[in-house]
């Protein structure tokens, strides 16, 4: 009896060091993340359109890695990065282009993609600007492409939590309020289609020219993504109302956060 109850406990004590080293590694894994970004991609082109590609443009929002080590990233960055399609290798040169053709079939999809090596971030830019910079970096597949499509931690999870800015954008078109004699805002629409994020909340914030700012306490992201924060305040005509939205959540190091503005016009 005592030689299987020594038997047991040895077992027991090995199981809790296989399990113990199973949560150290997918700790580790989080803690050390080899990929080079992560993003939700629009579109991947090549440039130029016609004749022997020298580049390729990825357009979407973007985690980037910092720094050779570690699991750290970039705030989500919405634009453009460029890379130059590599030129000394045939091997590698084949690899840029089935790692690119991944990537251009998951662009538009609403999925999340994993790319390239954090060792070879250092010069990525996430930009706005079509211009191309001067010696932009070698497209480096790294791990290749992975399709993230339930993972929720890090970087992916910054992806998750951000925000499309839906209305009002632009020089915006209002009635005068019948009874009170001035225009209103009356809502504010973002969209988080692939949160998955449960828990995940939305705080709004809106600054007038006069100086005022009102804001809304948590707002659960709405069904399907969709989520409208309502309210009644009175606005001037050519005023320039400006808005924040921050998602946030208990899990995030970092927020996301929107930042839209529109100009209040006359109805005509």
């Amino acid at each position: 009896m005592k030689r299987i109850i020594r038997v047991l406990a040895a077992v027991a004590v090995a199981a809790l060091i296989v399990v113990g080293a199973l949560v150290g590694e997918e700790q580790d894994a989080y803690a050390s993340d080899r990929t080079g970004a992560y993003a939700l991609l629009d579109s991947v082109t090549l440039e130029p359109a016609d004749g022997t590609a020298s580049h390729v443009r990825l357009t979407g929002l973007f985690c980037v890695a910092t720094g050779k080590r570690g699991g750290t990233y970039r705030t989500p960055a919405r634009g453009s990065i460029v890379y130059a399609l590599p030129t000394d290798d045939a091997d590698k040169q084949a690899a840029a282009q089935k790692s690119i053709a991944a990537l251009r079939a998951a662009a538009g999809t609403g999925k999340i993609v994993a790319f390239g090596s954090r060792w070879s971030q250092a010069g990525v830019t996430v930009t706005t600007d079509r211009a191309r910079q001067a010696n932009p970096p070698v497209f480096d597949t790294g791990v290749g492409v992975r399709v993230i499509e339930s993972a929720s931690y890090g970087a992916i999870a910054l992806l998750r939590s951000n925000v499309k800015l839906v209305s009002p954008i632009g020089d915006v078109r209002m009635r005068v309020h019948e009874k009170y004699g001035v225009m209103e805002l009356t809502k504010i629409v973002v969209e988080n289609p692939i949160s998955r994020l449960d828990g995940l909340r939305l705080l709004f914030e809106v600054e007038f020219e006069n100086g005022d700012v009102i804001g809304s306490g948590p707002i659960v992201v709405g069904d399907r993504g969709r989520t409208t924060y309502s309210a009644w305040y009175p606005l001037q005509e050519n005023e320039t109302v400006k808005y924040r939205v921050r998602a946030v959540h208990d899990d995030l190091p970092q927020v996301s956060v929107a930042v839209g503005s529109f100009t209040v016009r006359k109805a005509e």
